[in-house]
Protein backbone atom coordinates (compact mmCIF):
# COMPACT_ATOMS: atom_id res chain seq x y z
CA UNK A 1 0.00 0.00 0.00
CA UNK A 2 1.60 2.64 -1.26
CA UNK A 3 1.25 6.40 0.89
CA UNK A 4 -2.06 7.85 0.77
CA UNK A 5 -0.47 11.29 1.12
CA UNK A 6 2.94 10.73 -0.46
CA UNK A 7 3.02 13.78 -2.95
CA UNK A 8 4.28 16.88 -1.38
CA UNK A 9 0.71 18.64 -0.76
CA UNK A 10 -2.28 16.21 -1.26
CA UNK A 11 -4.12 16.67 -4.32
CA UNK A 12 -7.63 17.86 -4.14
CA UNK A 13 -8.69 13.84 -5.33
CA UNK A 14 -7.50 13.03 -2.35
CA UNK A 15 -8.63 15.91 0.17
CA UNK A 16 -12.36 15.25 -1.10
CA UNK A 17 -11.93 11.45 -0.69
CA UNK A 18 -10.75 11.81 2.98
CA UNK A 19 -13.28 14.54 3.42
CA UNK A 20 -16.16 12.79 2.07
CA UNK A 21 -15.09 9.62 4.20
CA UNK A 22 -15.58 12.36 7.35
CA UNK A 23 -18.81 13.82 6.38
CA UNK A 24 -20.56 10.05 5.19
CA UNK A 25 -18.76 9.05 8.86
CA UNK A 26 -17.14 5.63 6.86
CA UNK A 27 -15.09 5.68 10.35
CA UNK A 28 -13.42 2.18 9.56
CA UNK A 29 -12.10 3.49 6.10
CA UNK A 30 -10.76 6.48 7.24
CA UNK A 31 -8.41 4.83 10.24
CA UNK A 32 -7.08 2.57 7.76
CA UNK A 33 -5.62 5.22 6.13
CA UNK A 34 -4.80 7.40 8.70
CA UNK A 35 -2.93 4.89 10.61
CA UNK A 36 -1.00 3.64 7.66
CA UNK A 37 0.22 7.31 7.62
CA UNK A 38 1.10 7.47 11.27
CA UNK A 39 3.20 4.47 10.78
CA UNK A 40 4.54 5.78 7.97
CA UNK A 41 5.34 8.90 9.78
CA UNK A 42 7.35 7.11 12.64
CA UNK A 43 10.23 7.24 9.66
CA UNK A 44 9.63 10.43 7.85
CA UNK A 45 12.07 13.33 9.02
CA UNK A 46 9.43 15.52 8.57
CA UNK A 47 5.66 15.44 10.27
CA UNK A 48 3.64 14.28 7.55
CA UNK A 49 1.29 17.56 8.51
CA UNK A 50 3.39 19.64 6.86
CA UNK A 51 2.48 17.44 3.54
CA UNK A 52 -1.30 18.37 3.86
CA UNK A 53 -1.22 21.95 3.31
CA UNK A 54 -5.22 21.83 4.28
CA UNK A 55 -4.83 19.11 6.93
CA UNK A 56 -6.65 21.84 9.37
CA UNK A 57 -9.89 21.76 7.04
CA UNK A 58 -9.71 18.09 7.31
CA UNK A 59 -9.48 18.14 11.34
CA UNK A 60 -12.38 20.77 11.41
CA UNK A 61 -14.64 18.80 9.05
CA UNK A 62 -14.36 15.68 11.74
CA UNK A 63 -14.28 17.80 14.85
CA UNK A 64 -17.94 18.74 13.49
CA UNK A 65 -18.81 14.92 13.02
CA UNK A 66 -18.67 13.30 16.37
CA UNK A 67 -15.74 10.73 15.40
CA UNK A 68 -15.14 8.25 17.48
CA UNK A 69 -12.66 8.68 20.00
CA UNK A 70 -10.01 6.25 18.15
CA UNK A 71 -10.34 8.15 15.10
CA UNK A 72 -9.56 11.54 16.52
CA UNK A 73 -6.53 10.34 18.83
CA UNK A 74 -5.54 9.08 15.02
CA UNK A 75 -5.91 12.48 13.14
CA UNK A 76 -4.68 14.25 16.15
CA UNK A 77 -1.66 12.04 16.24
CA UNK A 78 -1.44 13.00 12.38
CA UNK A 79 -2.34 16.39 12.69
CA UNK A 80 -1.08 17.95 15.69
CA UNK A 81 -0.90 21.63 14.80
CA UNK A 82 -4.63 21.96 14.03
CA UNK A 83 -5.59 22.43 17.46
CA UNK A 84 -4.17 25.99 17.08
CA UNK A 85 -5.40 26.50 13.64
CA UNK A 86 -8.54 28.80 13.34
CA UNK A 87 -10.82 28.75 10.01
CA UNK A 88 -11.90 31.97 8.60
CA UNK A 89 -14.82 32.68 10.93
CA UNK A 90 -11.82 32.48 13.56
CA UNK A 91 -13.07 29.26 14.81
CA UNK A 92 -10.39 26.56 16.16
CA UNK A 93 -11.78 22.87 16.47
CA UNK A 94 -13.04 23.41 19.82
CA UNK A 95 -14.94 26.23 18.57
CA UNK A 96 -16.40 23.65 16.22
CA UNK A 97 -16.75 20.45 18.21
CA UNK A 98 -18.79 22.92 20.95
CA UNK A 99 -20.95 24.10 18.08
CA UNK A 100 -21.69 20.67 16.06
CA UNK A 101 -22.29 18.71 19.50
CA UNK A 102 -19.10 16.66 20.05
CA UNK A 103 -18.78 14.24 22.66
CA UNK A 104 -17.27 15.32 25.92
CA UNK A 105 -14.34 12.89 25.69
CA UNK A 106 -13.77 14.99 22.21
CA UNK A 107 -14.12 18.08 23.81
CA UNK A 108 -11.65 16.80 26.83
CA UNK A 109 -8.69 15.77 24.44
CA UNK A 110 -9.22 19.35 22.28
CA UNK A 111 -8.72 20.74 25.22
CA UNK A 112 -5.88 18.93 26.59
CA UNK A 113 -4.31 19.35 23.15
CA UNK A 114 -4.71 23.41 23.18
CA UNK A 115 -5.21 24.32 26.56
CA UNK A 116 -5.88 28.38 25.63
CA UNK A 117 -8.19 27.32 22.94
CA UNK A 118 -11.42 27.81 25.80
CA UNK A 119 -9.90 32.03 25.59
CA UNK A 120 -10.04 31.87 22.00
CA UNK A 121 -12.16 34.55 20.50
CA UNK A 122 -13.90 33.89 16.93
CA UNK A 123 -14.46 36.62 14.92
CA UNK A 124 -18.42 37.45 16.29
CA UNK A 125 -16.16 37.25 19.58
CA UNK A 126 -17.67 33.99 20.66
CA UNK A 127 -15.91 31.72 23.30
CA UNK A 128 -16.25 28.62 22.89
CA UNK A 129 -18.70 28.16 26.02
CA UNK A 130 -20.69 30.71 24.39
CA UNK A 131 -21.04 28.26 21.29
CA UNK A 132 -21.37 25.75 23.62
CA UNK A 133 -24.50 27.13 25.45
CA UNK A 134 -26.18 28.59 22.20
CA UNK A 135 -25.70 25.57 19.71
CA UNK A 136 -24.80 22.23 21.45
CA UNK A 137 -28.58 21.14 21.90
CA UNK A 138 -29.75 22.09 18.44
CA UNK A 139 -26.99 20.32 17.35
CA UNK A 140 -26.61 16.67 19.16
CA UNK A 141 -29.74 15.34 17.82
CA UNK A 142 -27.95 13.08 14.77
CA UNK A 143 -25.47 11.68 17.70
CA UNK A 144 -27.53 11.69 20.83
CA UNK A 145 -31.49 11.37 20.14
CA UNK A 146 -32.37 11.11 24.01
CA UNK A 147 -32.79 14.63 25.40
CA UNK A 148 -31.68 13.06 28.67
CA UNK A 149 -27.73 12.09 27.23
CA UNK A 150 -27.88 15.57 25.53
CA UNK A 151 -28.39 17.42 28.87
CA UNK A 152 -25.58 15.00 30.44
CA UNK A 153 -23.09 15.51 27.60
CA UNK A 154 -23.72 19.48 27.38
CA UNK A 155 -23.74 19.38 31.29
CA UNK A 156 -20.01 17.93 31.15
CA UNK A 157 -18.90 20.08 28.40
CA UNK A 158 -20.09 23.03 29.93
CA UNK A 159 -17.65 21.83 33.80
CA UNK A 160 -14.64 21.36 31.59
CA UNK A 161 -14.76 24.67 29.92
CA UNK A 162 -15.03 26.50 32.98
CA UNK A 163 -12.79 24.68 34.86
CA UNK A 164 -10.24 25.17 31.76
CA UNK A 165 -11.66 29.09 31.70
CA UNK A 166 -13.41 29.97 34.88
CA UNK A 167 -14.11 33.74 33.97
CA UNK A 168 -15.04 32.90 30.31
CA UNK A 169 -18.47 32.51 31.82
CA UNK A 170 -18.64 36.78 32.48
CA UNK A 171 -17.26 37.14 29.12
CA UNK A 172 -19.35 39.00 25.98
CA UNK A 173 -19.33 39.09 22.69
CA UNK A 174 -19.57 41.08 19.94
CA UNK A 175 -23.47 41.18 20.55
CA UNK A 176 -22.87 42.08 24.39
CA UNK A 177 -23.88 38.55 25.26
CA UNK A 178 -22.66 36.08 27.63
CA UNK A 179 -23.15 32.75 27.58
CA UNK A 180 -26.07 32.65 30.15
CA UNK A 181 -28.09 34.36 27.65
CA UNK A 182 -27.24 32.20 24.73
CA UNK A 183 -28.34 29.03 27.31
CA UNK A 184 -31.31 30.91 27.82
CA UNK A 185 -32.26 31.56 24.31
CA UNK A 186 -31.41 28.01 22.73
CA UNK A 187 -33.95 26.40 25.66
CA UNK A 188 -31.41 24.91 27.53
CA UNK A 189 -32.49 22.53 30.75
CA UNK A 190 -32.77 25.07 33.33
CA UNK A 191 -30.86 23.20 35.71
CA UNK A 192 -28.17 23.84 33.38
CA UNK A 193 -29.12 27.56 33.15
CA UNK A 194 -29.25 27.82 37.33
CA UNK A 195 -25.96 26.05 37.28
CA UNK A 196 -24.34 28.38 35.19
CA UNK A 197 -25.82 31.66 37.04
CA UNK A 198 -25.22 30.09 40.22
CA UNK A 199 -21.26 29.45 39.00
CA UNK A 200 -21.27 33.29 37.91
CA UNK A 201 -22.27 34.20 41.01
CA UNK A 202 -20.08 32.54 43.38
CA UNK A 203 -17.29 33.72 40.62
CA UNK A 204 -18.05 37.37 40.81
CA UNK A 205 -18.38 37.20 44.67
CA UNK A 206 -14.48 35.99 44.76
CA UNK A 207 -12.97 38.61 42.30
Amino acid sequence: MRSFLSNKETSTSQKRILSNLVIKREWSKLQKIVSYENSLAKDSVSSISTKCCQSQDLFLLACGSNPPTDIFDSLLKMFPSAVYKPNCDGKLPLHVACEFGASPAIIQKLLKANKNAVLQQDKFGMLPIHIACRCYYENTSPWIPEDIQAYNALRQIITDLLEAGPTTILEVDCNKKCPIEYAIESDTHIEIINGLRDFSKNLQSHL
